[in-house]
């Protein structure tokens, strides 16, 4: 009898635990890259990215991102997000990203890939303000950039 009740509650744990573990946990409601052309990134080339599963009344996160190889010639990136909301004024954000301190391996080529994802801040959506549209490009003096490879938008629901 007590080996029984013993495997009953160990096979309810085994069911139970992975739902307490996961259910604190907020997946992004947005969360992606895009690659950028291999022959480089002009100042015209405007990343588009659409979310419409945000839910109304809430508040969110958004944080922008880029992958950059070791032919990249600067440290930092400048970058302009912009939100593009129904019925509403377009709001810009331009943000410095510093990629002299985040660096990792690419063990598929040998190369140094900058990766940084910066907060950019938070808002709020109403009701009838889906899809979302995030346009996403570069404002920095050289016109064509070389070496960076992906650029991505984060949005995740805010813990207020």
């Amino acid at each position: 009898m007590k080996n029984h009740l013993s495997s009953v509650i160990y096979h309810l744990l085994l069911a139970v635990a992975p739902c307490l573990l996961f259910s604190g946990c907020e997946r992004p409601a947005l969360y992606s890259y895009q690659s950028v052309a291999a022959d480089g990134w002009w100042c015209t080339d405007t990343l588009r990215f659409e979310t419409d599963n945000l839910t109304a009344n809430k508040t969110y996160v958004l944080r922008a991102g880029v992958r950059c190889n070791n032919s990249y010639a600067f440290q930092n990136l400048w970058l302009v997000v912009e939100r593009r909301v129904p019925s509403e004024e377009n709001h810009r954000d331009t943000l410095q990203l510093l990629l002299t301190d985040d660096r990792t391996l690419d063990f598929s080529s040998g190369s140094i890939v900058h990766e940084k994802e910066q907060t950019i801040g938070t808002f709020r959506v109403r009701q009838s303000q889906q899809p979302i549209e995030l346009l996403v490009y570069h404002v920095m003096e050289e016109q064509l950039l070389k070496g960076v490879e992906e650029v991505g938008v984060q949005v995740t629901l805010s813990g207020e």
